[in-house]
């Protein structure tokens, strides 16, 4: 009797332990979609490269250099979705960077548009020497 006693407390137990365990992820929880998404101006001409690098964004830039229109970059790299938003009025590059793991950062790149395209085209990098460092923004604040 108190081996029936202790096997049906030990099926209560398992049986409680299967329930309330906790199990993987839903599957409808997209962990890549952050909670920020960006707006890329109406006037702008958008360039969408698909799978892409920096340098060939930036190539694909410094074709639309010259009237001050703005001008936007749009591709994946490594499973990032990033955007590369040129302002020639104000002369800066702003990149907006979702992570695949859904972080989002955006930095600020003043000065000399062109010379950091160039430089990007170059070496795979924004951060051309000689000019301001970059300004980097928190979107959840």
């Amino acid at each position: 009797m108190k081996w029936a006693a202790a096997a049906g407390a030990v099926l209560v137990l398992a049986a409680a332990w299967l329930m309330l365990r906790p199990g993987p992820p839903p599957p409808s929880r997209d962990r890549g979609t952050p909670g920020i998404t960006f707006v890329i101006p109406d006037d702008a001409a958008v360039l969408d490269l698909g799978e892409s690098t920096l340098a060939a964004a930036a190539r694909a830039l410094l074709d639309t250099l010259g009237g001050g229109a703005p001008a936007a970059a749009v591709f994946t790299h490594s499973g990032d979705r990033i955007q590369l938003l040129i302002d020639g009025n104000r002369d800066m590059i702003d990149e907006r960077v979702a992570g695949r793991e859904g972080v989002v950062r955006r930095v600020l790149w003043r000065g000399s548009v062109r010379q950091r395209l160039l430089w990007a085209e170059a070496h795979g990098d924004l951060a051309a020497p000689g000019l301001p460092p970059p300004e980097r923004r928190n979107p959840y604040h």
